[in-house]
């Protein structure tokens, strides 16, 4: 979709830790979506194929996964970018590996007739 024919109407963040790169970038982008609240979409009678869904990830390992390795709860397809950033936090004592990510979820919509997004 053309970038001008679109506005983001939303955008949710959310962090996920875990023992693996895979589980800690799901369980971002799986807090990214529980704290956001998407009844615009369906109060605007929107279909799925209309929205475009990005999703951006931050591990410190992004080439160790693959767009596909991560699920976008959302109606639809989503593009999944990930990107060098979090953290992995090792354990001194015993070695043990924490990943942290981030997310970031972007959901654009074509440009409605009766109300818009304005440009911020």
């Amino acid at each position: 979709m053309n970038a001008k024919a679109e506005g983001r109407l939303i955008i949710a963040m959310g962090m996920g830790v875990a023992t693996t790169t895979a589980a800690a970038a799901q369980a971002a982008v799986d807090q990214a979506l529980m704290q956001s609240s998407l009844n615009i979409v369906t109060a605007l009678k929107i279909a799925p194929s209309d929205m475009r869904v990005k999703a951006n990830i931050g591990v410190q390992t992004p080439e160790a996964l693959s767009g596909r390795d991560i699920t976008v709860a959302l109606e639809g397809s989503a593009e999944v970018n990930l990107v060098k950033g979090g953290q992995d936090v090792v354990c001194p004592q015993t070695g043990a590996r924490s990943v942290v990510a981030v997310a970031a979820v972007e959901v654009f919509l074509p440009k409605q007739t009766g109300w818009s997004l304005t440009n911020q």
